[in-house]
């Protein structure tokens, strides 16, 4: 039963089988939150990610991230302040025109809290998701760009727990990668449409891989 493990993970992810990179990634972002079609305003926020990848042909990658509002929520208690995301995609890489193209699909999932809203009965105060991540990954020389799509799929909260394709929304990182630095700015709409809600992510990022 190894050897057929070890196997297929050659078949899939090249020899050596267990080659990856991995890369501590800080991420410096504004975090805008809509409710209701209303926005709530911006807050400063960080995260830190360590994404895991390998692969030659067929590519994975595996990032959990950890984000948190680096400013008092004071009057704005309806904006999440913390969140944990885990984002696992595969992918099968071609090369066209000297240009890496990889399709990719995986999973997109984590928790978001916050306070409330008052202004709303049953308001939530956090909310377990899970989305399918797909779209095209591309790489030449220094540069690459991820123009992912995200499908919510799922939402659950305090008060609601809901199965239903919505979407999609989307989820852009264009950057450059010179001898393991990394650096990046992305942009994210993270849509709960089961409660009206959604959360935008703007900022850059900055990694080292080895």
């Amino acid at each position: 039963m190894i050897k057929l493990v070890v196997l297929l993970l050659i078949v899939l992810f090249g020899t050596p089988a267990f080659a990856f990179e991995i890369e501590p990634q800080v991420k410096l972002t504004s975090i805008n939150f809509e409710e209701r079609g209303i926005s709530e305003g911006n807050k400063f926020m960080t995260g830190v990610a360590f994404s895991v990848s390998g692969g030659d042909n067929w590519q994975w990658s595996v990032t959990p991230e950890l984000w948190q509002m680096a400013e008092p929520a004071d009057e704005d208690p309806e904006i999440p302040d913390q969140g944990v995301i885990i984002n696992a995609q595969l992918g099968r890489k071609f090369t066209l025109l000297g240009i890496d193209v990889v399709p990719v699909a995986g999973v997109y999932a984590g928790r978001w809290e916050r306070q409330g809203n008052d202004k709303y009965k049953g308001s939530w105060t956090y909310a377990n998701f899970a989305d399918v991540p797909f779209g095209v990954n591309l790489k030449s020389g220094i540069f690459y760009a991820k123009l992912n799509l995200l499908l919510p799929v799922f939402v659950q909260t305090d008060y609601v727990t809901s199965w239903a394709i919505k979407g999609p929304h989307e989820m852009l990182e264009v950057g450059i990668e010179y001898q393991g630095l990394t650096a990046n700015v992305f942009r994210r709409r993270i849509g709960f449409d089961q409660l009206d809600s959604d959360i935008y992510l703007t900022g850059v990022g900055f990694g080292f891989k080895f």
